[in-house]
């Protein structure tokens, strides 16, 4: 059967008897019953550009019209600008409207703008937007994107990245928000926000669900990741995307112990489909059903790849990308019997219904309007903000920075005068650029302070040595100029790379920087190292040497000015490091995230993990005080109830600054597994100018202290123990039974549940009043006890507060403990370790802590202390 937009009509008229119009799933179940089995897998299949141009770049009209005829429902990829992109893709989107074809998706990776528009203005890498934990600057970015793209014609924006990095050394850092799962939700929610603002441009999670995990830290490394940390530390991200209502996702090439993702039943089907709901476009990564041939070995030819990939998975569309190859093997594979119809018939019915929430069907082209605004100075403002907000000074010894009245300075370093250094890979191409020359309106580091000093002849430059570390011009003639400096800023760190093609081996700087840094130091001249980089190059001492650092990432265009203001103090920085940076690469310490480390080592093996600067790391030209600390309530009894946290934050200095207010959990104990250290839960950004202050509020309920401890497929439910919570405020405050204070403060998550099951009170109008303790065992409670008790309600509540470990009736400042003759009450204002217990979910019992083997038992007519009961 021929299908056509006519028919396609037609069929969605017929439907309108039983389902609104407006219903996107009775106008995609319409079109996609008009469609034949050959169309439904046409539209599985997205093909690079280079398949439908000729090697001059322009458009192979022929090749597009074969692709209409086949029906290949999305392409990608290609370097243009606006005026070039949307004439290119108007008229694909013409032909295949001549032939009748359902219009296309074109997808553009978009990481940091839609940086493969040229002209187009881009904002700092992600990495960079995870420093300025601020969501308002993440998804104003975002719609700028998402608006660029579709000037273009573009509708498929292939972003955010939200991937958790684990490995320091993977290549792929920039390209994520950091290391923190909550981070990384938020922002990439905020992403999300501002890309689908536009309602034309679709965003992608990418890349699912682990590929952050890479063990060896080199790209495509495989992961090995246990199910709990799939569920608490790797996909929290996407599924806060999926609820944010994402409608495209990517998986990643990545391997999860051993099994790659594109026939990963368990992760796409059991945990994404099912378990986050998600029913959206999943797309693969480049070429990835073929590498099931190619690269893992699993199958002899590119036809059973296809197989076994959709029999295996739940991808939708399959980034081929050379050629239409994935129709031919797919539709043959159906003939043969060996795949059903019913598996391309729902993949194409996701792929139409996307197509139809973009409007496609109803104009294939979108953002005519906003072809002048891209490249717009307001996008540059846009992208300063987040350059400012994202830079952060790790280190300013004797207050050396902010430079004022315009000091004698030498600029020098491989990365002082190159904005592609500042960009990083994406821009541009794929593997960026190294050089000035396509960045009109942006400033190197350079340019910068020399457009802001009045005076530039107080400024002096010379590179003094490369990006690899060798000697560029007389490197005599570097250090004669930094002897007459009164300071010298030197930019170091990488060149651009992306994926594979940034694969190292060791984590080190180059040799030749390092001793640039400290030949440069040993002149006198006072230091200010730049670190312009995509992931943490460890330092090997040099921080030791120098006065002040500030670890840029890669800013991209604004990032030369935004570097320069924040050194001469007409910006004070407010970045927060979103990732640990490490002292050395010892393995531990190179996949450790800061909520497994605790005082210099990794809890979970228990080595030294010296950090350069942990995780939140971040100062300011200001100082800022936080007070009175408080928790509204320090005990939880529901999943439905929740606490408010709330400190006072003052701006004690004398410079105006914007403050991260960082808020973390930690767990006493858990049966089930060592707790994390700390985890951070909130978060927000405050401004404020000297002296003035702000309650800064967060509300805390069980999503916040709950795990994921089921398995995949089982839903997604959480879950937590009872116990003490601890809640601090500041990354570097230590938070737990022994730091209660200022900083730290605690609660209890007692479930009523399980207070009504061990301990409550019945009948106190007579002597034979009784407690339930275990399981639901009645007794009588000994007159020693009830003569104790006083005046109390006739129905009394005994309470385990799990932050004292004390059991206690309400109101009576009364606990049960151990003495002389048996359990009695007695004060508990100051708590023994006799009055000590927790709850041992396992048995159901309450748990003496200074008799660790002894629990509490009901008896006929007493309460006892014995063994407790042995666990299966």
């Amino acid at each position: 059967m021929q299908w056509s937009l006519l028919a396609s009509i037609t069929a969605v008229a017929a439907a309108q008897n039983a389902t609104a119009y407006n219903d996107l799933d009775a106008r995609a179940e319409a079109i996609i019953t008009a469609m034949t089995p050959h169309q439904w897998i046409a539209q599985m299949a997205q093909i690079n550009i280079g398949y439908i141009t000729y090697p001059d770049g322009s458009l192979n009209e022929a090749a597009v019209a074969q692709c209409a005829r086949i029906g290949v429902g999305a392409f990608l990829n290609g370097f243009l600008n606006v005026h070039q992109w949307r004439a290119m893709i108007s008229r694909i989107q013409a032909i295949y409207a001549q032939h009748h074809v359902a219009p296309v998706l074109y997808g553009l990776d978009s990481l940091h703008g839609a940086n493969y528009v040229h002209g187009a203005v881009m904002g700092p890498q992600q990495i960079n937007n995870g420093a300025t934990f601020n969501p308002s600057l993440v998804s104003g970015f975002g719609a700028i994107t998402a608006r660029d793209l579709a000037a273009a014609g573009v509708n498929w924006a292939l972003a955010p990245g939200l991937d958790i990095a684990q490995h320091k050394r993977w290549p792929r850092v920039y390209e994520t928000f950091g290391e923190d799962p909550y981070l990384t939700s938020e922002l990439g929610v905020a992403a999300v926000h501002g890309i689908q603002s536009v309602r034309s441009v679709a965003a992608t999670f990418k890349h699912f669900g682990a590929y952050g995990a890479s063990a060896t830290g080199d790209d495509l490394g495989t992961a090995f990741v246990s199910e709990y940390e799939l569920l608490n530390y790797y996909t929290p991200s996407f599924t806060a995307a999926i609820r944010a209502g994402i409608r495209s996702g990517m998986t990643g090439y990545a391997s999860i112990n051993d099994v790659p993702m594109v026939v990963n039943e368990k992760m796409t089907v059991d945990l994404l489909r099912h378990d986050m709901g998600f029913d959206g476009v999943l797309v693969t990564d480049w070429e990835d059903i073929y590498h099931l041939n190619f690269v893992h070995h699993l199958v002899n030819s590119n036809m059973e790849a296809v197989r076994v990939a959709m029999t295996k998975s739940s991808v939708d569309v399959s980034m081929v990308p050379y050629d239409a190859s994935f129709v031919g093997y797919a539709e043959s594979l159906l003939k043969a019997g060996k795949l059903p119809a019913s598996r391309f018939r729902a993949s194409a019915k996701r792929v139409i219904k996307m197509k139809l929430q973009l409007g496609l069907f109803d104009a294939p082209m979108h953002g005519a309007d906003d072809v002048a605004r891209v490249g717009s100075n307001e996008d540059r403002d846009a992208a300063l903000a987040i350059a400012r907000e994202s830079i952060v000074l790790l280190q300013n010894r004797e207050n050396v920075l902010p430079l004022w009245n315009e000091p004698r300075l030498f600029l020098t370093g491989p990365s002082v005068d190159n904005i592609g250094y500042l960009c990083g890979g994406w821009t541009w191409e794929w593997q960026g650029r190294s050089d000035n020359s396509v960045f009109a309106g942006s400033q190197s580091i350079r340019a910068a302070f020399a457009s802001l000093y009045k005076d530039p002849s107080r400024l002096s430059f010379l590179p003094g040595i490369d990006i690899q570390g060798s000697h560029v011009g007389n490197y005599s003639s570097a250090l004669d100029k930094a002897r007459a400096a009164e300071y010298a800023v030197i930019v170091v760190g990488e060149a651009p790379y992306a994926e594979s093609f940034g694969n190292i081996k060791d984590a080190t700087l180059p040799a030749g920087q390092l001793q640039y840094i400290r030949d440069i130091a040993s002149t006198g001249t006072k230091v200010i190292l730049v670190l312009v980089e995509g992931r943490p190059r460890l330092l090997n001492g040099v921080a030791d040497v120098v006065h002040a650092v500030i670890d840029a990432m890669l800013p991209c265009h604004m990032g030369g000015q935004a570097i320069a203001e924040i050194i001469l103090g007409l910006t004070n920085p407010s970045g927060r490091l979103s990732m640990t940076y490490p002292k050395d690469q010892t393995k531990d310490n190179m996949v450790t995230p800061y909520f497994q480390r605790k005082n210099g080592v990794c809890v979970l093996t228990g080595a030294a993990c010296p950090a350069e600067w942990e995780f939140g790391t971040g100062l300011s030209y200001t100082t800022f005080s936080y007070t009175n600390f408080a928790l509204s309530a320090n005990q939880l009894n529901t999943s439905a109830e929740s606490l408010t946290a709330s400190v006072v934050v003052t701006n004690t200095g004398t410079m105006a600054g914007k403050e991260a207010v960082l808020l973390f959990l930690s767990q006493g104990a858990r049966t089930s597994g060592t707790p994390e250290t700390k985890m951070l839960k909130k978060f927000t950004k405050v401004s404020l100018s000297p002296g003035q202050s702000t309650t800064v509020t967060f509300s805390i309920g069980f999503n916040d202290f709950a795990i994921y401890n089921g398995g995949i497929g089982s839903g997604l439910l959480k879950s937590a123990e009872a116990g003490a919570y601890y809640v601090g405020v500041k990354p570097e405050t230590v938070c737990d039974a022994n730091t209660i204070g200022t900083l730290c403060q605690a609660f209890a998550y007692a479930p009523k549940t399980l207070l009504a099951q061990v301990f409550h009170l019945h009948d106190r109008s007579s002597e034979s009043a009784s407690v339930v303790a275990g399981h639901g065992h009645a007794l009588t409670i000994p007159e020693r006890l009830v003569g104790l008790l006083g005046n109390l309600p006739s129905v009394n509540n005994w309470v385990l507060d799990a932050v004292h470990n004390t059991l206690s009736i309400v109101g009576s400042g009364l606990c049960l403990g151990l003495g002389a003759e048996g359990l009695g009450l007695g004060d508990c204002s100051t708590p023994t370790k006799h009055q000590q217990w927790r709850h041992d979910a396992a048995t159901g019992q309450l748990r003496h802590l200074a008799q660790v083997d002894h629990c509490l038992h009901a008896t006929d007519n007493d309460l006892v202390l014995a063994a407790c009961h042995v666990t299966t």
